[in-house]
C-alpha cells in the first residue's frame, strides 16, 4: 500500500519583495494562515498544494487600503514599489 501525504504551504510576498513561507496541515488551515498574513506589510499570498498553486491573492496598489482580490494563479504579477505619495515637501511612501 501506498501512502501519500499532501503538502500545503502559504507563500507570502512584502512590499519590500522578500518571500516568506509557512506551513500547514491541511487546505483549511492553509486558507486561515493565507487569510491571516493579508496585511498592509504584504502584497501577495500563494497556497501551494503539493507544489502547485491553488488560490493567490493580491493586495491592491491603492494608496492607504487594504484591499485584496482573488486572482487567478497564473496570472502575471504586479512588479514595483506603491504609489508614493507627496505632500508638499514630505514625500510619504504607502505600503
Amino acid at each position: 500500500m501506498n501512502i501519500t501525504t499532501k503538502s500545503f504551504k502559504v507563500v507570502v510576498r512584502s512590499v519590500e519583495g522578500l518571500d516568506a513561507q509557512h506551513s500547514a496541515a491541511d487546505a483549511e488551515s492553509a486558507l486561515k494562515v493565507a487569510q491571516s498574513v493579508r496585511t498592509p506589510a504584504n502584497r501577495m499570498v500563494k497556497i501551494f498544494d503539493d507544489g502547485f498553486v491553488t488560490h493567490r491573492g493580491d493586495r491592491t496598489n491603492t494608496p492607504g487600503e487594504n484591499r485584496w482580490r482573488k486572482v487567478d494563479p497564473g496570472e502575471m504579477e504586479i512588479l514595483g514599489h506603491p504609489a508614493v505619495i507627496t505632500y508638499g515637501s514630505q514625500v510619504r511612501r504607502t505600503s
